[in-house]
């Protein structure tokens, strides 16, 4: 397995979740696009090599922690919320 395939898949799976979590359901088209972007991430890495693993741990942070859509939380706020009650 790719080094670059975990954090893609966590930030896949991050963001499925915190969807799921905050009332949107489970949408099979972002299941379907984290594999998709997992095997990019690979094929990436087999030529360029290590920047594309780097890339892969950017896009986790980017998905733990800026918002990517308006009025929705990140899996890190999210987190915060259920700790705080």
């Amino acid at each position: 397995m790719a080094q670059s395939t975990g954090p893609i898949l966590v930030a896949g799976g991050l963001t499925i979740a915190n969807e799921f979590v905050t009332g949107s359901g489970l949408k099979w088209a972002q299941v379907i696009a984290t594999g998709a972007t997992a095997m990019i991430f690979a094929g990436l890495e087999s030529v360029v090599g290590k920047p594309a693993v780097m890339l892969a741990w950017v896009v986790l942070t980017t998905a733990v922690f800026v918002p990517l859509q308006k009025g929705k939380s990140t899996p890190a706020e999210s987190l915060l919320n259920y700790i705080n009650g």
